[in-house]
């Protein structure tokens, strides 16, 4: 089986681009895709966070989109970076939020469970979300594998 993950964020050229090509990366049989709340189309990602991904020797090959129904229909799974997103797109589409969990939260964090923007903040800055995420990916894509293997 095929799963498909959808990321959010706020305008899909940091966080959630990053989240994807993590998850491609580490999990390159489950289909990834990746938007954001207030996003437009077709921004490329940020150079720090392609930097950040070049370090981990991951690639991200990334466009902006817009979080639609389309998008939100076709994931089985969506990934918010923070509550303030989850919060919005169940505003926009009501009902995924049956389907939306907080990455960092769903990975088990404890504390904060928000995963910081990094826009505007150095090359540290953006290496510190990247290690932040991909701890919380494998966490969570764990978690969801096994409640999905006891349905």
């Amino acid at each position: 089986m095929s799963y498909h993950v959808l990321f959010i964020c706020t305008g899909n050229t940091c966080r959630s681009p990053m989240a994807a090509a993590l998850m491609k990366h580490h999990y390159p049989e489950v289909e990834v895709a990746s938007a954001g709340v207030m996003a437009t189309n077709g921004e490329p990602a940020a150079t720090e966070a392609v930097r950040a991904m070049d370090e981990r020797r991951v690639e991200m090959n990334h466009e902006s989109q817009p979080l639609t129904k389309e998008l939100i229909d076709w994931a089985d799974v969506i990934f918010a970076m923070t509550r303030g997103h989850k919060d919005i797109m169940q505003r926009m589409f009501p009902g995924a939020e049956k389907k939306t969990v907080l990455l960092k939260e769903y990975a088990g964090a404890s504390g904060d469970k928000d995963i910081g923007d990094p826009i505007g903040g150095g090359r540290e800055v953006y290496h510190e979300t990247a290690e932040e995420m991909e701890e919380s990916l494998q966490a969570a894509w764990e978690r969801y594998m096994k409640e999905k293997s006891l349905d």
